[in-house]
């Protein structure tokens, strides 16, 4: 069967839906894969995507994906986006896409380019809803929580909060911690955004990478940035005593839960592992939540770095937090 034949008979799983030159795969490093209606395939160039589908990259997978045949829309390794819906424009419409980012870690770029118009792109990430018109942005879903930053232009959010939120300079960044904090950064500070914003763009494709990108890594060791988190022997290391941690330090929250009774058998369970656990509160949005925290730190990087080598090691999933 021929390439053209092959391109119609997937075309006919969706009639009415976007067309292989509307949506499609532009590029993919296995493994990778489109799931449409349980069934799933390898994810190669050319092949459709149409509402319903999830597409997949599994470990040291990478998939790229062209609306409109401008735009980009790169998911990283371990990611799962679903397609709700893709419209080709015209007119006066942009093109348009209404995605959801299950887990890991995309990059968007809808903006104009070569003479094409702006694309107009919905992205849901966990429970942050955002719209990316003609910007460049990446976003993820992960244990750390629900984080979108903008790269180039700007980015509308919707947090469920009263107003809407924005982010509007390069660099910028908004995460919703998985107890429902939002927490507002620059990705300059954060080596790990940087190492994910990179780890978004294929061999060859120099293009892909921001400015952003560059200024973060020109102060820093090429390799640094290629590794992060940070050396072994800093995520080794072990934390400063909880008790004497000064005031705006950094721990690791591996719970939190509105009743006590679970936190503090947690707390000791940890505790009797050697881990420097101790029992915290905090009021969020009015409600008095319970937490396991394990540590203190000088900085968020530390923290960061301190969950990613031990406590991970350990089986033992968490996210930085002030104290």
């Amino acid at each position: 069967m021929t390439s053209r034949s092959l391109l119609a008979a997937a075309l006919s799983l969706c009639a009415g839906c976007a067309t292989a030159a509307d949506f499609m795969v532009l590029r993919a490093n296995a493994p990778a894969t489109v799931k449409h209606e349980g069934n799933s395939t390898d994810a190669v160039p050319t092949r459709p995507i149409v509402a319903g589908d999830v597409v997949s990259a599994g470990p040291r997978g990478k998939v790229a994906l062209q609306l409109a045949g401008t735009g980009l829309i790169t998911l990283s390794s371990l990611g799962d986006l679903q397609v709700f819906e893709a419209k080709p424009g015209g007119g006066k419409q942009p093109a348009s896409a209404k995605l959801k980012l299950l887990a890991g870690a995309l990059r968007v770029d809808s903006r104009a380019v070569n003479g094409k118009p702006a694309q107009d792109v919905r992205l849901n990430v966990g429970s942050l809803k955002t719209r990316l018109y003609n910007t460049d942005a990446w976003a993820a879903n992960t244990a750390e929580g629900d984080t979108v930053c903008v790269l180039a232009g700007a980015v509308s959010l919707q947090t469920g909060g009263a107003s809407e939120e924005r982010l509007d300079a390069p660099g910028r960044c908004l995460r919703r911690e998985p107890d429902g904090q939002l927490n507002r950064f620059e990705a300059t500070s954060d080596p790990v955004i940087v190492g994910a914003i990179a780890a978004t763009r294929f061999e060859g494709s120099a293009d892909l990478v921001t400015t952003l990108v560059a200024e973060a890594a020109a102060p820093t060791p090429a390799a640094t940035i290629k590794a992060a988190p940070v050396p072994a022997a800093a995520s080794e290391a072990v934390p400063q005593s909880a008790a004497g941690a000064n005031k705006g330090a950094w721990t690791i929250v591996v719970l939190s839960l509105s009743k006590p009774e679970p936190i503090a058998a947690r707390t000791q369970a940890l505790a009797q592992q050697g881990l420097p656990a101790t029992t915290r509160t905090a009021v969020i949005n009015g409600i008095t939540m319970h937490r396991v925290a394990v540590g203190s730190f000088a900085t968020q990087a530390e923290a960061r770095a301190y969950a990613a080598g031990t406590l991970a090691k350990r089986g033992i999933k968490g996210w930085p937090s002030l104290l």
